[in-house]
């Protein structure tokens, strides 16, 4: 090994860790948390909340950078997961003594951190094989990994689906919900008037959210209300609560975030432990709670794999509105609670999450020929389509083709590119045998 070469990984494993540990404190450590109190899971959970799954993922991806990078610099993946474990513990030490307020700690983060860190460093030790593998390799790689690809979009598929409700088989109906709070949230302090759910007006009651409680959970919801002045709080309050009877998490949710407002229909990954697919519009509501506010008038629907959520501050004004579309390609939606569909750095998290599935199978596709690469994409396009089909989803759209198309290119170029000169690790070893013995390569 170059020592030069040597001593500049280990510069550039350490410079990753710092930033890799700066990150962690950030996400872990930082003090915009806006989950309501009352929702926090309780100390030293194993299955923490209904969004467990989620949690995990993020952790495990949290952590990856920190193993991969500890690996660069010269440790090995057991002291790599001990120093990920530490340093996990540390933050899970803090938040049980109140730093910050608001969080909880838990041992499902203690396992799924220490995880993460352990796969980083794996993930670096085995990188040469995956990088420039045999022809023979590259084709398990490339099977294996489309199975992967083709069983994500097929979950997928199933989690955007709304969960089985057994309702009232009669005409849908909704009714005055006997939590006066909606569960979980507690009270909400606008102001909300005319409220309609698919066409039942729900009579004003001066204050508070309204809960309603439903005979079943239809295929599609819409939601209209007028709102004057909002809850001066910073974390989510919920204002139209949907839920049916026997069950006190929504099915369909129009709440508060600071300014912000937010529009969520769960689906059946929410039984998984995964995250509800959500738009969140911004600036929406007005900068002050109450005081000679206009009345705002706001407009939300959801189903067949659509959200939409609109907000007009007067008669007269512009109708603000989001729009997303639940298609096989929006798993990182699932897996994640900071980018919602509506946010500007959705398509950058989609064009990652496209990356991560297909950039692979297109690198890979160097060693085993034009064949069986061509019919690596057409296999993952026709199931991205059929998918769509099967499931009742939206077919993915020009974005997302797009972002499908970028990855593609990415794994291509990144194959043409890595595998110039390259036979993989059997066929450098012979050339390093040939050499020794002064035979002619």
């Amino acid at each position: 090994m170059n020592p030069v070469r040597g001593a500049t990984a280990r510069l550039v494993g350490w410079g990753g860790v710092a930033a890799s540990v700066a990150l962690i404190l950030r996400a872990t450590l930082g003090g915009d948390f806006s989950i309501p109190p009352v929702r926090i899971p309780g100390a030293w959970c194993l299955v923490c909340g209904p969004g467990w799954l989620m949690d995990a993922v993020s952790n495990v991806v949290l952590f990856l950078p920190l193993g991969g990078s500890l690996a660069v610099a010269g440790v090995r993946a057991g002291p790599a997961a001990a120093l990920a474990a530490l340093l996990s513990l540390t933050v899970e030490a803090l938040q049980a003594a109140g730093i910050p307020p608001l969080r909880s700690p838990s041992l499902a983060d203690l396992v799924t951190n220490t995880t993460g860190g352990a796969a980083g460093a794996l993930l670096v030790q085995v990188a040469p094989l995956l990088l420039a593998p045999t022809r023979v390799v590259a084709r398990r790689l490339l099977a294996g990994w489309m199975a992967g690809v083709l069983g994500t979009l097929a979950l997928t598929t199933v989690a955007l689906q709304p969960p089985v409700v057994t309702g009232d088989p009669g005409p849908w109906t909704a009714a005055r919900s006997p939590s006066t709070h909606a569960p979980g949230y507690g009270w909400y302090g606008g102001v909300l008037e005319e409220v309609r759910v698919n066409g039942h007006a729900d009579p004003p009651r001066g204050g508070g959210p309204v809960v309603l409680v439903t005979s079943g959970r239809p295929a599609a919801v819409h939601v209209s209300a007028t709102l004057r002045g909002r809850d001066p709080r910073a974390y989510q309050r919920a204002m139209v609560f949907l839920h049916t009877p026997g069950d006190t998490i929504p099915y369909a949710l129009l709440s508060q975030h600071g300014r912000d407002l937010r529009w969520e229909l769960r689906t059946r990954g929410y039984a998984w432990g995964l995250f509800t697919p959500s738009v969140r519009l911004r600036s929406a509501l007005p900068e002050v709670a109450a005081g000679g506010i206009p009345p705002l008038r706001i407009d939300a629907q959801g189903g067949n794999g659509r959200l939409w959520l609109a907000a007009q501050p007067a008669p007269d004004a512009p109708v603000h509105h989001v729009e997303a579309q639940l298609s096989p390609g929006a798993g990182w939606v699932l897996l994640q609670s900071v980018v919602r569909l509506s946010d500007p750095m959705a398509p950058v998290v989609r064009l990652a999450w496209y990356l991560v599935l297909l950039a692979p199978l297109a690198y890979w596709s160097r060693w085993v020929g034009v064949a069986r690469a061509v019919a690596s994409v057409a296999l993952v396009v026709a199931g991205v389509a059929g998918a769509a089909w099967a499931g009742g989803l939206p077919l993915p759209d020009a974005a997302d083709w797009g972002s499908m198309g970028v990855a593609g290119a990415a794994g291509l170029v990144g194959g043409w590119m890595g595998g110039r000169g390259r036979s993989g690790p059997a066929g450098r070893a012979r050339a390093g045998t040939a050499a020794r013995a002064g035979a002619p390569m």
